[in-house]
C-alpha cells in the first residue's frame, strides 16, 4: 500500500510518502523537486516550506493509488485539497478507527476512562493517539506518562512511532541518572538528576511528552503535581497505585489532570478491592470513600485479640495475670476479610468509566492450551521438605487462627520455604550452591525442553526466585543458548537479550523472572511458556504468559506449570498455590466481565487449617506417631515456659 501524510510535529515539519520498494515507484518520486530519503523511518520527505499544494499534487499525479494516513495527522486546520475532498475531513480521530471500538462511539470522548484491555490487543497506541488528539485541539501542551521501569523503552519506542515526536520533546525522569560503563554521565546525584528533568519538563517549549516511573512519583509530589495540572495524565499498569494507603497512590489520587486514561489488561491484581484507587481517580462518586466500598462490596469480621501478660506471655481475657499477677495488656483490633460480594454490581459501575477489549473480540491469535505437570521430588528434597513442615507445625500446634491470622508473615515464609525446596534448592542464603544434585523438576524439565525444542520450538521459563534463575540458566546455556532476564539486568540490556531471543535461532530459552521481566518484554517467538514455580498473584501470571501470546505469534502456546509431589502422588504446597490462584482470577473474572469462574468463599490469604494441612497435619496415614511427637514437644515447651515464669 502507498500512503502519505503530514507531520507538523517533526523536526522540521513535512510531507511523507511511504510505499513498499520498487524500482519503478522510486523513479516516480524522483520526479517530484525537493525530495529526501529517511533512513530511519523508511520513507521519503519533503519541507512544508517547498510548497504544500505543489507536492501534495504531484503525489497525486504520480501515485493515484495512494491513500492519505491521517493518523499520521496532527494538525488538520489549513490543509489543501485533494480532489476537491478536504483532507481534514478526512483527518478522523485514530482512536475510534480501533478495532472493536466502534460500538463505543463518543464514549472514548470521555475526559478520564479506563482502558482494560488484555495483554497485546494495543493499548498503548490507542491511549497515545488519544493523547495527540487533545494536544492538536489545544486542550493541554503537555502529555505526563506514569509507567512501571520494565516497560519504560516500549513506551519511548511507541511515542516515537505513533505521536511522531521528536526526540528532543520527550523527557524522561528515572530514578537514578543514566550510567555508561559503570560510570554516571551527568555527575549528578539522584536527587539533584531527578530535580533538573522535572524542570525542563516544566518548560512547554522543551517538553511535550514526560515519562515518569512510578518510583519517582512519591518522591516529588508536588512538582508532579504542578505538572499534570490541567493536562493530560496516563497511568500504564495503573494496577500499580492499586494499595489506598500507599505513598504513590496517595500521591496519584491527589493530581488534578484536564484528562485522565488509566492502562491495565489486569484491573484487579489480587482482590477485587484493587479497583478502587484506579476507579477514584476516574470517577471520585463511582465507588465512594474506601470505607463505603468496603461496606458495600468486602464481607469481614472484627477479630479483637485476646490481652498478654507483659511478664510471662500467658493470653487470655483476665485483667491480672492468673499465673504471675501481671498486668494484661491488649492489641488493637483488627478487620478480617473473609470474602467478597455484589461483584455483578461492581463490574456494571466499573463498565460506567472503562472499555475491554478481549483478544478473541480483535486478534485472530492462535489458542492458548493450559496443562500441569506432576514431578516427583527426589529423596533428599523429600527429606528437607518433611523437615521444613516439623517447623512449621511446631510453630502453629497450639496456636489458634487468631494468632495465625496476626502472624499471617511468618506464616507465609515457611510456606515460602516449603516453594523453594520444590523447585530444588535448599537453601536461600546459600544461593547457587545450595541447589540439591537431582531434584524433580529439573528432570522433569530436562524432558520437556528436549521435546519442545525438538519440534523447532521456542520456550520461556518463568520463576519467582533468583536461584532458578541463574541455575537454569546455566544448566542450559550451552545446549539452547539460554539467556536470562531478572531484577538486576539494566533496561537496555534487557532490549538486546529480547532481540536475542526472538532473532537468534541458536537461542532456544529464555528465562525470567516474573517481577522483572512480566511486564514490557515481547517473547512471541516462544510458542511454550513453563511456570518453573507460580506467582501468588494471577495478576502477574497472566502478564507473565502474555509475553508469548500476542501479535506475532504464529502457533498456539502451551502454558505449563510444574507442581511438585512426593513419591507417593501426594500433593504439595505448588497444588495449594494453584488452588489459590484459581480463586483469585474467578473474582477477577467477575469483576472485569470475562467468563465467571468458581471463586467459591475461600480467603485470599491461608488459614490456620490449611496451613496445618500443608505442614503435614492429617496429610499421611503415618502421622499419628509424628504428631504426637509434635505435640509432645509443644507441650515440653510450655511446661519449660512456665518453671521459669
Amino acid at each position: 500500500m502507498i500512503e502519505y501524510g503530514f507531520d507538523r510535529r517533526g523536526t522540521p515539519p513535512n510531507i511523507w510518502l511511504r510505499f513498499p520498494y520498487s524500482q519503478a515507484a522510486v523513479e516516480k518520486v524522483k520526479l517530484i523537486p525537493g525530495r529526501r530519503w529517511d533512513p530511519a523511518r523508511k520513507l521519503w520527505w519533503w519541507h512544508l516550506d517547498e510548497g504544500e499544494q505543489a507536492v501534495v499534487a504531484a503525489i497525486v499525479e504520480q501515485f493515484p493509488e495512494a491513500v492519505f494516513n491521517s493518523k499520521c495527522e496532527l494538525s488538520a486546520s489549513g490543509l489543501p485539497d485533494v480532489d476537491g475532498v478536504p483532507l481534514a475531513d478526512l483527518a478522523e480521530p485514530a482512536v475510534f478507527d480501533s478495532p472493536g471500538y466502534e460500538p463505543y462511539g463518543a464514549s472514548l470522548v470521555r475526559e478520564k476512562f479506563l482502558l482494560l484491555d488484555q495483554m497485546g490487543v494495543g493499548k498503548t497506541g490507542t491511549a497515545i493517539w488519544s493523547a495527540c488528539l487533545a494536544l492538536d485541539a489545544g486542550d493541554v501542551e503537555r502529555v505526563v506518562v506514569l509507567v512501571p521501569l520494565s516497560v519504560r523503552a516500549n513506551w519511548l519506542r511507541e511515542i516515537r512511532e505513533c505521536a511522531w515526536v521528536a526526540p528532543d520533546r520527550t523527557v524522561v525522569v528515572r530514578r537514578n541518572p543514566p550510567k555508561a560503563s559503570g560510570q554516571r554521565l551527568s555527575g549528578l546525584s539522584d536527587r539533584e538528576y531527578r530535580e533538573r528533568m522535572l524542570a525542563r519538563a516544566a518548560r512547554p517549549e522543551r517538553c511535550t511528552w514526560l515519562v515518569c516511573h512510578y518510583d519517582v512519583v512519591r518522591r516529588h509530589i508536588e512538582e508532579l503535581r504542578h505538572l499534570v495540572a490541567g493536562q493530560f495524565l496516563i497511568a500504564d499498569e495503573c494496577q500499580k497505585i492499586k494499595g489506598p494507603g500507599s505513598a504513590v497512590s496517595r500521591a496519584v489520587r491527589s493530581f488534578d489532570p484536564s484528562r485522565f486514561i488509566g492502562l491495565t489488561g489486569t484491573i484487579v491484581a489480587n482482590t477485587p478491592p484493587d479497583v478502587w484507587s484506579a476507579g477514584h481517580m476516574t470517577a471520585p462518586e463511582l465507588f465512594g470513600s474506601w470505607d463505603a466500598f468496603c461496606h458495600n462490596y468486602v464481607t469481614s469480621v472484627t477479630i479483637k485479640p485476646k490481652p498478654t501478660c507483659v511478664k510471662c506471655g500467658y493470653r487470655g481475657r483476665e485483667t491480672i495475670c492468673p499465673r504471675c499477677g501481671g498486668r494484661m495488656k491488649g492489641k488493637r483490633g483488627f478487620r478480617k476479610v473473609t470474602g467478597y460480594r455484589n461483584l455483578h454490581d461492581l463490574h456494571q459501575r466499573l463498565a460506567l468509566v472503562s472499555l475491554r477489549r478481549t483478544k478473541e473480540e480483535c486478534l485472530d491469535l492462535p489458542p492458548k492450551i493450559r496443562q500441569s505437570r506432576d514431578c516427583p521430588m527426589s529423596p533428599a528434597q523429600e527429606q528437607m521438605y518433611r523437615a521444613v513442615q516439623e517447623e512449621g507445625l511446631l510453630m502453629l500446634m497450639g496456636k489458634d487462627g487468631e494468632w495465625a491470622r496476626t502472624h499471617q508473615v511468618r506464616v507465609r515464609a515457611e510456606l515460602v520455604r516449603l516453594c523453594q525446596i520444590c523447585d530444588g534448592y535448599g537453601s536461600p542464603q546459600a544461593g547457587i550452591d545450595a541447589w540439591l544434585p537431582e531434584h524433580g523438576k529439573a528432570a522433569v524439565l530436562d524432558d520437556l525442553l528436549e521435546e519442545l525444542t525438538g519440534e523447532g520450538r521456542k520456550v520461556v521459563v518463568w520463576s519467582r526466585f533468583r536461584p532458578p534463575i541463574e541455575w537454569l540458566t546455566e544448566r542450559y546455556k550451552k545446549q539452547y543458548g539460554a539467556v536470562c532476564i531478572h531484577g538486576d539486568v539494566p533496561p537496555d540490556e534487557r532490549e538486546a537479550l529480547m532481540a536475542r531471543f526472538n532473532a537468534d535461532e541458536g537461542c532456544r530459552l529464555f528465562v525470567g523472572q516474573v517481577q522483572a521481566a512480566g511486564l514490557g518484554v515481547n517473547l512471541q517467538a516462544a510458542s511454550a511458556v513453563v511456570f518453573y514455580d507460580l506467582p501468588w498473584t494471577p495478576s502477574i501470571m497472566l502478564q507473565a504468559e502474555d509475553r508469548s501470546h500476542r501479535i506475532g505469534t504464529e502457533r498456539a502456546v502451551d502454558v505449563i506449570d510444574l507442581r511438585a509431589v512426593w513419591g507417593d502422588g501426594e500433593t504439595t504446597v505448588d497444588h495449594a498455590v494453584a488452588g489459590k490462584l484459581l480463586r483469585k482470577q474467578g473474582w477477577a473474572d467477575q469483576v472485569t466481565g470475562d467468563e465467571a469462574r468458581a471463586a467459591g468463599g475461600a480467603e485470599a490469604q491461608f488459614s490456620l487449617e490449611e496451613a496445618l494441612r500443608l505442614f503435614g497435619k492429617g496429610r499421611r496415614a503415618d502421622n499419628a506417631e509424628y504428631e504426637g511427637r509434635i505435640a509432645h514437644e509443644v507441650h515440653s515447651q510450655s511446661e519449660s515456659a512456665t518453671k521459669t515464669a
